[in-house]
């Protein structure tokens, strides 16, 4: 199924969703990061220098904390889901995920499979593709050779783009389950692929006109290390690692080498977290926005008629006419001249 929209639409209406959510959405992200990363980052001062998780114990326990985050990203899409749709959930959505805890496990699980054994497949053709290049390469001219490496590259380059975009398909099974738990974990994936047909684009263009923000909260990162090593004395520094490097015993200058870089770190630490700080707002929102905007996108290639949840006219929103077409409208779409519709083959 291909559909018209457009992009500045789809984030007009996520940021309406993100305005009407109770608890609001950030709150509901903040959760689901103490849970997630929160109990990992908790997890690894714990189990640091063999303390109280090691051995079996802490391999027991990472499976555990990698599942019940698998189960909890489902809830993060439930959530997401029923607030475009006007539901209320509350922050129990969040956990609804473990209502099906196999179903949620299985799409997460397929998910990886499939994107592992795709990104597998490509890059081993990419590196027979390259070795023969490479090969080439060695008999050839220096012109041709430097040609051929070039050549090299941007066959890396190609695959990690096919790599992206085949993951891509996969993005909206979690919304397919949430929609209706009922469906299978393979039936989620089907119609994942299903949906994305031709709209892989859609969705990777969609995330990209997020990167003024990624980029803002990198920036403040920056600004605050910056300003750390402002504090430490950036002539300091230098002369300290001269020193170091003018050494003439290679073990001893990699030893004070690594301590130095430990050093800076430690020191670093403070003004890291301090930036983390400032910047948490605004990854918080990011992050809500980010997910409502899927879940939005998911609304448009699922044939969900959202617009009316929303309670606003059609013609108030800056959109084409056909932009809610329904998949009713067009008869190729709604399987009147076939026995399927645009599902009937999930």
């Amino acid at each position: 199924m291909v559909f018209i929209y457009d992009r500045k639409t789809i984030k007009k209406q996520a940021k309406k969703a993100l305005r009407v959510s109770v608890p609001h959405f950030m709150l509901v992200v903040l959760v689901y990061v103490l849970l997630t990363t929160g109990v990992e980052y908790l997890f690894d001062m714990l189990s640091y220098g063999g303390g109280f998780f090691s051995g079996v114990v802490a391999t027991f326990a990472i499976i555990l904390l990698y599942l019940f985050s698998m189960v909890l990203a489902i809830g993060f899409a439930n959530y997401a889901l029923r607030l475009t749709r006007g539901e209320s959930t509350g922050i129990s959505g969040l956990f609804e995920g473990f209502s099906f805890t196999g179903r949620s496990l299985g799409v997460e699980i397929l998910t990886l499979i499939f994107i592992f054994l795709w990104t597998l497949l490509v890059f081993i053709i990419a590196s027979i593709v390259t070795s023969i290049l490479m090969t080439l390469a060695a008999m050839a001219p220096l012109v041709l050779a430097v040609i051929l490496y070039v050549i090299c590259g941007l066959v890396y380059v190609a695959a990690l783009i096919l790599c992206i975009f085949l993951a891509i398909r996969y993005d909206m099974a979690p919304f397919a389950l949430v929609e209706d738990p009922e469906r299978k974990s393979m039936d989620c994936i089907r119609r994942s692929r299903t949906m994305m047909k031709k709209n892989q684009s859609k969705l990777f263009w969609l995330r990209v006109s997020f990167i003024g923000w990624i980029l803002l909260i990198f920036l403040i990162f920056v600004i605050f290390d910056g300003i750390g090593i402002l504090v430490m004395g950036p002539s300091q520094l230098a002369d300290q690692l001269n020193e170091i490097l003018s050494g003439t015993d290679y073990t001893v200058m990699m030893t004070d080498l690594d301590n130095f870089v430990y050093d800076i770190e430690y020191q670093l630490r403070w003004w890291s977290v301090l930036g983390e700080v400032v910047a948490l707002p605004l990854i918080l929102w990011l992050t809500a926005y980010m997910k409502s905007a899927a879940a939005v996108f998911y609304n448009f290639v699922s044939g969900y008629d959202f617009h009316q949840y929303m309670n606003t006219p059609v013609d108030e929103i800056d959109a084409p006419d056909d932009y809610y077409r329904s998949p009713s409208d067009d008869p190729q779409d709604s399987g009147q001249d076939g026995e399927n519709g645009p599902d009937g083959d999930l």
